[in-house]
């Protein structure tokens, strides 16, 4: 009789996931260990929060947008809440 741990172990191996991380689900990204819907067009992901993206002819000052003199907000919303990844898949 096998023990409980080889079993344990072998039906880890024989898993067909095997050696895969878990993927989120269409329409959202992974950030570290957490699954969070997809931004908004113009907008990118940084954690549980959308951000607008800078123009391309500004620089970018993480919460703000510098075009010549003269700086603005970004635009932000959140995401959350996200979900944990699954690992049992």
């Amino acid at each position: 009789m096998k023990s409980l741990f080889a079993a344990c172990i072998a039906a880890l191996i024989c898993s067909p996931a095997w050696g895969q991380q878990p993927a989120c689900d269409k329409g959202e990204e992974k950030v570290e260990n957490m699954c969070y819907a997809k931004c908004k067009d113009k907008f990118e992901g940084k954690g549980d929060m959308c951000w607008e993206k800078c123009p391309s002819n500004s620089t970018d000052l993480d919460n703000r947008c510098l075009m010549g003199p003269t700086a603005y907000r970004k635009k932000f919303y959140s995401r959350a809440p996200g979900r944990p990844l699954d690992w049992a898949q």
